[in-house]
């Protein structure tokens, strides 16, 4: 039977880099998922957060083509983005 490695949760703070692209959602200083999501590119600096002891855990990883393409095509339709997310959001309204 095939063993499944399980990596440890890593948390990160506002302003450190994001170490792959992907979905990271904001996590209390208590442990609590807020619900609340960021998309970074691999590289990017985690933006701050509301409330002291936040932090961004990844959530969900995608392939860095993909929301280079994304944040690239908003711009390329006009859209000024400050961040992928608004690119995401740009384009679901077109």
């Amino acid at each position: 039977m095939p063993v499944e490695i399980i990596q440890p949760i890593q948390p990160f703070k506002s302003g450190e880099r994001a170490p792959q692209s992907g979905k990271y959602e904001i996590i209390e200083a208590t442990g609590t998922a807020t619900g609340e999501y960021r998309y970074a590119t691999k590289g990017d600096r985690f933006p701050p957060v509301s409330r002291s002891g936040q932090v961004y855990v990844l959530r969900e990883q995608i392939h860095a083509l993909l929301t280079t393409t994304t944040a690239s095509s908003a711009a390329a339709i006009g859209e000024s983005t400050k961040t992928f997310e608004e690119a995401l959001r740009s384009l679901a309204k077109k």
